[in-house]
């Protein structure tokens, strides 16, 4: 995951070309894990603000 976001966020790299980066053929897979990823910690992030 921290490859994907480095590629997309730091090197500002599209969608295709992480996806060829890391040796898939179609773009949707780094999207969809990039997509589930900030999912899951934007949940995470909201519970932990609850708390406080």
């Amino acid at each position: 995951m921290r490859i994907i976001l480095s590629l997309r966020y730091i090197n500002g790299m599209t969608w295709q070309q992480i996806a060829f980066s890391i040796g898939e053929h179609d773009e949707r897979y780094p999207r969809r894990k990039h997509n589930e990823f900030l999912k899951k910690h934007r949940f995470n992030e909201k519970e932990q603000n609850m708390a406080v």
